[in-house]
């Protein structure tokens, strides 16, 4: 479809002539010549129609004369056949479609109800001028029977005939075929039938295109051909072919002869020429193929060259690495591709016409409901599942889409605003043939069914001279509007020289303006400089009068800080007699202090020594016993109680053993399970004070699993443990000596687990192993372990709370939560005597040991098998230290065990320990209790050394060295006297100074008074040049009061002179509007006028029709006659037969064709009057175009009648599982021309094309 508007051509295509779904490399026989550019294969079907054609052929003759002879033995008269075909013809009326065949079958079949050759030609007919398919249709049992009664005649004669007949025509279009291959006329003929067909309303005008079709060929014989190579390409009758495969050439010859009279009377010559097509290839040049979101290719997957994707505007790239399989010949083309709203635009193309083909993407949706595709807001095709037909993953293409181009016009296709998001891969333009004028028959409408039919030669002449007296009216009214406009043009041209006027005055007072303006500021800055000036003189007269303040008031202060100094001169000269008779009783307090911290010294050491004297008298190795109480379940289980306490409070403990044997135990200290902790704790405190004077110390807890050691050291939250109370103490006896004795506590936390030293402080995990080491100065120590430093108790707390959390700990058949290990609080005190200088080192071990338990009773396996043995191990060692002490021999065996190995320093002879014996009453623990007492016992038997303090001999050498600096200080103290005698002596001298400073200051004050002098008289002189400047300043205000007086009447002027100016010119606009209504109101009546003739046209037109009509019906007994003088002598008629099929997607105007008529219209023979009627009717349609493009107004009258017909049956329903072809998504392509720079008016019109979406 083709829109023409102001040198704008815009190319809207939509599914105008073969709407197509094309797979790659697949062509079927019939559109075996619309795939230009390469060779078809001969598909088997082809050949199969090879060799029916070939059978109908030899097999006609025998089927024909078999079937002849059955039925009766008369004769049909001679020249029946050609009576037939003429009475086909002329009982169709004039003026009817090929609706009225019915009518006409019905009355040929009165006239010769047994003529075999009639029923023939009647069949031919009837195929010729029906539009649809009559197998199945309710037209073929009339036809079948017409032929059955016809082939049951015997007329053998008229058979035979018929029958060279065919084989003479099958001859003929065999040799012709093969005459077409070698020549190179097909190109042409192929592009003139196509142009006749696109340009036929209905299947009437076939016999117009043959006509023009043999003028252009010369060659009948070829222009036959040519036609049937267009109905084989266009109206694909297969169902035809399909009825001939299913015949039975032996058995049924009734049947075989009706298949053998359509075939051979229809498609015979059709299905050679299909054949050899096949083989015939088309070239045309190629322009370019752009591949679409790529780059330029050329390689050895690729037959051609594909430019780079360089003439697009938006849109987006997709690309992929994967081949399509059935792609054809543009494996990589399909790799990449363009989506969303994009356009490609074509420059510099030579003038021509081209063919464009777009290459869309593989389809991917295959479960999607039907399509409609539409354009221009026209429904064109509805009810196609496209999906179902093409089906997945396979790329399409719309393929010869002709583009004309003139001039330096531009090809631009669209695919903007549509319906779906089109996915293009590629796009080709090529060279297309050019097209033969195509010459339109002038046609009516058909007063029946709307058909068009042509008219006669009265009306034509009538219509002629309408059309003259029209054209001369537009040519006047063409001249009265050029006047029109020029008028207007000069209107506005003298409009333009008031405006350039205007513009002239404006610029004048825009300069009267600027001036005003420039006067304004230049005052403004005079002001602004006086302004200046005042407020300078201002601050510096401010400046003056804070300085000469600011004088007076240093004055007033040098001679309040003289007479202060002065006064402190004469105190200092009284106090001299008194700061010898001070000195001396410093000196004698000093060394009487020092006198007494050397006695506090010497009486605090003797106190230690007496108090450590006391301990070591109770021993330095000390036990305790504790026994806990019966628990309820060994109450509810029946065990009793066998320890005795009625000794405790003397150190003695029974056991009933056996009956009432008893057996008693000595230690320091017994605690009944009655006894408290704070009990505990008090006979346990005096070695945490020997911590603090220095010595090591030991406190450990020992006994079987369950006896309560963990109770015991750490007790709980409301019942605190001796940890908890020896941290108090500590930290409450450091605070007590912090005026003499600075202490620095700090913490580790350890636990022997597996004979393996875990840092409970740690706070990642570490695989190094943590090893006991003795260093340089004699005490062992552990590389690597955390010494959290605390300063009091709360810290302190914390810390030893995150090692009792992260100890191991287990369950067993004598203890739910057991300790798994031996956990040991190692508290390190240095002490430092602020006195004397002494420093001290010490250190205390609160040990929980894990439980003694035997293995027969705890009944464990595995890793608490390991854990118990490691436990009974480290203790069994701890035992033999004690044996070693006890024993008093030379080699100790404190490597043995990690346990005895860190607690070396504290079990040796120089340390104090302190050993809790745990220990169960019931009578079912009786063993491990006698264990315990029995091991508790050897310790006790144990005599440790004298202890020693752990004091640091660098220390005390650091002392002495404090000592001497202290003496030397004193030395200093004293020289400080002499020199502070001197300073007096000093301070007298500088009053003397200052005396001499303040006379110098007395001097500066008359100077500076004389400055303040000779300053006012600087002030009176810019007071007076002040009042000039005012005097200035009044002046240039009258002045600039006069300019301003002068400006308003200026402006005053030029008011008055614009507003004049704007009254003329607005008069002249009045006049210019006034005259442009009269000139819209003149056009209004011209188009009124014009509308007027043109109903006037409408009426004679239709008088025309009537005449025509009339005319028709005269001219028929002389048709009638010419043609019954033509089938005398011999001459072949012209038959030309179209087709239509199902399976081709018809064109816009096909489709609007009426759907009630079963036949197409009449053939018809061109008049020479037909033909004038014709070139008259072109001429009224060009001047009508000419009066669009002008005007831009279409007669209502010519549109009405132009769209009238094409508005009935917009749509077609398709049958889906009978649609095959070539389809692809619609798009917009438009050829833009290049603008001229002297067109005056210019528009440009956006036609909004909705496309389908996959």
């Amino acid at each position: 479809m083709f829109l023409k508007n102001y040198r704008h051509v815009i190319i809207i295509f939509f599914f105008y002539g073969l709407l197509l779904f094309r797979r790659s490399q697949a062509s079927s026989f019939i559109y075996a010549s619309c795939s230009p550019g390469k060779y078809d294969p001969i598909t088997p079907f082809q050949s199969h129609l090879a060799s029916l054609l070939a059978s109908l052929v030899a097999g006609a003759p025998l089927a024909l004369y078999n079937s002849y002879s059955v039925g009766d033995n008369s004769t049909f008269p001679p020249g029946l056949a050609a009576f037939g075909l003429f009475q086909c013809r002329t009982d169709l009326p004039p003026g009817h479609c090929a609706a009225c065949v019915r009518d006409a079958v019905d009355q040929l079949s009165v006239v010769c109800p047994r003529s075999f050759a009639g029923s023939l030609q009647l069949a031919a007919c009837f195929v010729r001028y029906s539009n649809e398919n009559f197998l199945g249709k309710p037209d073929a049992a009339l036809v079948f029977r017409l032929c059955g009664t016809a082939a049951a005649g015997r007329a053998s004669g008229d058979a035979t005939a018929f029958l060279q007949q065919r084989e003479a025509v099958l001859a003929d279009l065999l040799g012709a075929a093969s005459y077409l291959v070698s020549t190179s006329g097909t190109v042409q003929g192929d592009a003139q039938c196509l142009g006749d067909l696109i340009a036929a309303d209905c299947a009437a005008c076939l016999a117009q295109a043959v006509s023009q079709l043999r003028a252009v060929c010369g060659d009948a014989l070829s222009a036959d051909v040519y036609l049937a190579q267009c109905y084989a390409r266009y109206w694909a009758p297969a169902h035809y072919f399909q009825a001939a495969i299913s015949a039975d050439y032996s058995d049924d010859h009734d049947h075989t002869a009706r298949n053998v009279a359509i075939v051979l009377g229809s498609l015979a010559g059709l299905l050679v020429v299909i054949i050899l097509l096949s083989f015939v290839k088309r070239t045309y040049d190629v322009v370019m193929f752009v591949n679409a979101g790529g780059c330029e290719i050329q390689g050895k997957d690729c037959h051609k060259k594909f430019n780079g994707d360089a003439y697009f505007q938006g849109g987006d790239i997709i690309e992929t690495n994967e081949i399509i399989a059935k792609s054809g010949d543009h494996l990589s083309l399909y790799q990449s591709a363009r989506y969303g709203d994009f356009h490609y635009t074509f420059n510099n193309l030579a003038p021509g016409d081209y063919f464009v083909d777009l290459h869309f993407a593989e389809i991917v949706n295959t479960n999607d409901s039907e399509k409609s595709f539409s354009g221009l807001e026209l429904q064109i095709l509805s009810g196609l599942d496209i999906y179902a037909v093409v089906g997945a993953n396979k790329p399409l293409q719309l393929v010869d889409i002709r583009v004309s181009v003139v001039h330096n016009e531009s090809v631009l296709i669209r695919f903007e605003g549509v319906c779906g998001s089109p996915t293009v891969s590629g796009i080709c333009i090529r060279k297309a043939p050019a097209l033969s004028a195509t010459v339109r028959p002038e046609l009516q409408l058909c007063t029946k069914c709307a058909t068009e039919v042509e008219g006669s030669p009265i009306q034509k002449k009538l219509q002629s001279k309408n059309i003259a007296q029209y054209e001369k009216k537009i040519q006047e009214l063409t001249n009265e509007c050029k006047m029109k406009s020029d008028e207007c043009y000069e209107a506005w041209m003298s409009l333009t020289n008031a405006n350039q006027k205007l513009q002239k005055v404006t610029m004048e007072l825009d300069k009267m303006i600027f001036q005003n303006e420039t006067l304004e500021q230049a005052v403004g800055r005079e002001i602004e400089n006086f302004i200046d000036v005042s407020d300078k003189y201002k601050k510096d007269k401010k400046l003056w009068s804070s300085i000469i303040n600011n004088l007076e008031k240093k004055i007033k202060t040098i001679k309040e800080d003289h007479m202060q100094l002065s006064q402190e001169a004469h105190d200092c000269a009284n106090s001299i007699p008194n700061l010898n008779k001070m000195t001396i009783a410093i000196q004698a307090l000093v060394a009487q202090s020092e006198d007494l911290k050397v006695k506090y010294n010497e009486e605090m050491i003797k106190r230690k020594r007496l108090f450590n004297q006391l301990q070591e008298t109770k021993g330095n190795i000390r036990v305790f016993c504790r026994c806990r109480p019966l628990s309820e379940e060994e109450i509810s289980s029946g065990c009793h109680a066998i320890i005795d306490f009625d000794a405790a409070k003397d150190g003695e403990i029974g056991m009933v053993t056996a009956g009432t044997t008893k057996k008693n135990f000595k230690f320091d200290r017994v605690y009944a399970p009655k006894d408290n902790q704070a009990d505990v704790y008090e006979d346990a405190s005096p070695l945490v004070t020997s911590v603090l004077d220095g010595y090591n110390v030991c406190i450990f807890a020992y006994g079987q699993t369950g006896t309560g050691k963990t109770f015991t050291m750490e007790g709980s939250e409301n019942n605190r443990g001796v940890n908890y109370r020896t941290l108090e103490e500590l930290f409450k006896i450091a605070v007590e000596r912090k005026e003499t004795i600075s202490y620095s506590i700090s913490v580790s936390v350890l636990e022997v687990y597996n004979e393996q030293i875990r840092d409970l402080l740690a706070t990642s995990p570490s695989n190094k192993k943590l090893e006991v080491r003795q260093a340089a100065e004699g005490f062992h120590h552990v590389p690597g372990m955390v010494e959290a430093k605390v300063e009091n108790m709360k810290e302190a707390w914390n810390v030893l709370q995150a090692g009792s959390n992260a100890r191991a700990v287990g369950s067993n058949n004598v203890n739910v939560h057991s300790s798994r290990s031996h956990c040991m609080l190692c508290i390190m005190v240095r002490a430092k005597n602020l006195v004397n200088g002494e420093c001290t080192n010490s250190k205390l071990w609160l040990v929980d040991l894990a439980g003694s338990e035997r293995l027969t009773k705890t009944d464990v396996q595995g890793e608490r098998l390991k854990e118990a043995q490691n436990i009974n191990r480290s203790l069994s060692a701890l035992g033999d230290v004690i044996s070693a002490l006890a024993s008093k021999t030379n080699h100790i065996p404190y490597r043995n065990s990690k346990l005895t190995h860190l607690l070396q320093d504290s079990l040796g002879g120089d340390s104090k320990a302190l050993m809790f014996v745990q220990i169960s009453p019931s009578n079912n623990d009786m063993g491990e209790t006698v264990s315990s007492l029995n091991f508790a016992s050897r310790v006790r038997g144990v005599e440790l050394g004298p202890a020693k303090r752990q004091t640091d001999t660098v220390e005390q050498q650091k002392m002495k060295q404090m000592l001497d600096k202290l003496r030397q200080e004193s030395r200093t103290k004293d020289e400080s006297l002499k020199r502070f005698e001197e300073n007096c002596q000093n301070l007298e001298d500088k009053l003397k100074e200052k005396e001499q400073h303040y006379r110098m200051l007395q001097e500066k004050n008359k100077d500076l008074a004389s400055q303040v002098n000779s300053s006012a008289e600087i002030q009176s002189q810019l007071d007076r040049k002040q009042c000039q400047f005012m005097e200035k300043l009044n002046r240039k205000e009258e002045e600039s009061m006069m300019l301003k007086q002068k400006i308003k009447e200026m402006e005053q002027k030029l008011k008055e002179q614009q507003h004049r100016e704007s009254i003329s010119l607005q008069e002249k606009v009045k006049e210019l509007e006034f005259k442009l209504d009269e000139q819209t109101h003149s056009e209004i009546a011209v188009k009124e006028r014009v509308k007027e003739l043109q109903c006037q046209l409408k009426e004679r037109l239709q008088i025309q029709f009537a005449l025509e009509q009339r005319v028709k019906e005269l001219e028929t007994p002389i048709l009638l006659s010419q043609s019954a003088n033509r089938s005398r002598i011999g001459t072949a008629s012209d038959e030309s037969t179209s087709y239509t099929d199902p399976h081709i997607l018809r064109t816009s105007t096909s489709i609007n064709r009426p759907k009630t008529g079963q036949v197409s219209a009449l053939y018809k023979v061109a008049s020479p009057y037909g033909i004038k009627r014709k070139e008259d009717r072109k001429r009224l349609s060009n001047v009508l175009t000419n009066d669009h493009e002008n005007h831009g107004v279409l007669p209502k009258s010519l549109v009405e009648k132009k769209t009238e017909p094409k508005e009935i049956n917009r749509t077609r329903e398709l049958d889906q599982e009978k649609a095959y072809g070539k389809v692809t998504r619609t798009a917009k392509v438009v050829t833009i021309p290049k603008l001229f720079p002297h067109s005056r008016i210019e528009k440009e019109q956006q036609i909004k094309v909705r496309g389908w979406a996959r």
